[in-house]
């Protein structure tokens, strides 16, 4: 009886495992937000410098190419419905620009109350805490197709021509403080 239990908690294991995908390459619930030294995100450190899209794809990310979601679509539904029931969550999004070598990915986590998103741009991370994820979209200058940004922000009242406004600001002093996620033109 004893070895029925084990083997069918292996198995559980094993099958969990298998279909968390991407989530294999973001650390463990308790390790979400561990560092190695000097405060450095431990997140990335197993993600390879030649991942491509295909990979992220087979670990279950939501994969963009330059703006239009490839991808992985029904992670980042879930993401949201998570984080719409007030229970914990984390996406991992890859972005990749023109040639399938120039790539970056954000973690982005929810703990039931703040949003977390940690980027990999470059050899250092960075880390933007804030209150509201936004689902942004409207047209501009008569444009023939609609643009949407979801943003991370502290300003539940945030609204598509801010984010435009802002995106679109010559001087530093114009930008208003938010994190855009996405970047869509669908």
């Amino acid at each position: 009886m004893k070895k029925k239990r084990i083997l069918f908690g292996l198995i559980a294991i094993g099958i969990s495992l298998y279909m968390s995908g991407c989530m294999e390459l973001m650390p463990k619930e308790k390790q979400t937000f561990r560092t190695r030294g000097k405060g450095v995100y431990q997140g990335f450190d197993h993600v390879p410098e030649d991942y491509t899209a295909e990979q992220a794809k087979r670990d279950g990310c939501v994969v963009y190419r330059d703006t239009k979601l490839v991808d992985g679509g029904e992670y980042w539904e879930q993401f949201l419905r998570s984080a719409e029931s007030k229970e914990p969550a984390k996406v991992r999004i890859m972005y990749q620009f023109g040639r399938e070598k120039e790539w970056f990915l954000e973690d982005l986590f929810y703990d039931g109350k703040n949003f977390r998103v940690i980027l990999s741009k470059d050899h250092e991370v960075h880390d933007y805490e804030y209150k509201y994820l936004l689902d942004l979209e409207g047209r501009m200058d008569q444009a023939v197709k609609p643009v949407r940004y979801v943003v991370l922000t502290n300003d539940k009242d945030l609204s598509f021509q801010n984010v435009w406004d802002s995106e679109h600001a010559k001087t530093e002093e114009e930008k208003l403080n938010y994190k855009r996620i996405i970047y869509e033109i669908p």
